[in-house]
């Protein structure tokens, strides 16, 4: 995605990307060492220049494995058996099922689907991040009343 970081831990710095073709054919073909280091998608993998052994990359990403198989800690597409969990919220497959039950039926179901869509958004609401704070600009860009940027000096008596 446009907006995507991706961070090398092992550095503690974000590397630059997604980067256009032409920056990575020309990075690639002067086997060049940029700092740090740069990434693309290409199909539908990540390719990383240079890819150092052993180093530590991290992202943050959105994950198509959506069933908790048993119930643990692994993950699937679609489910596999009866003590399979939902990682969303099974109220809302619940509401999902109910209104497209009554939809098949031929039944009216504009409450069941707005009760679905209202439960959606709160779930999709209070999953998602707080926006960035920046630490730099303190009382909206402007200094605090209590800040004075000069030097203290101490001598002894």
């Amino acid at each position: 995605a446009a907006n995507s970081k991706i961070w090398n831990a092992s550095r503690l710095w974000q590397l630059n990307g997604p980067v256009e073709p032409q920056t990575w054919q020309g990075n690639t073909i002067l086997n060049s060492n940029p700092v740090p280091e740069i990434w693309r998608m290409a199909g539908g993998k990540l390719d990383i220049h240079p890819n150092s052994a052993g180093e530590t990359m991290a992202y943050a990403y959105i994950s198509g494995f959506w069933v908790a198989l048993n119930g643990e800690a692994t993950y699937a597409a679609n489910w596999a058996g009866d003590t399979d969990t939902a990682r969303f919220p099974e109220d809302l497959l619940e509401l999902s099922l109910i209104w497209r039950w009554k939809r098949a039926k031929g039944l009216d179901y504009g409450e069941e689907i707005a009760s679905f869509e209202r439960s959606k958004e709160a779930a999709i609401g209070a999953d998602r991040a707080a926006s960035a704070v920046d630490l730099s600009l303190p009382g909206r860009g402007q200094a605090p009343e209590n800040y004075w940027p000069g030097t203290i000096t101490v001598s002894n008596p």
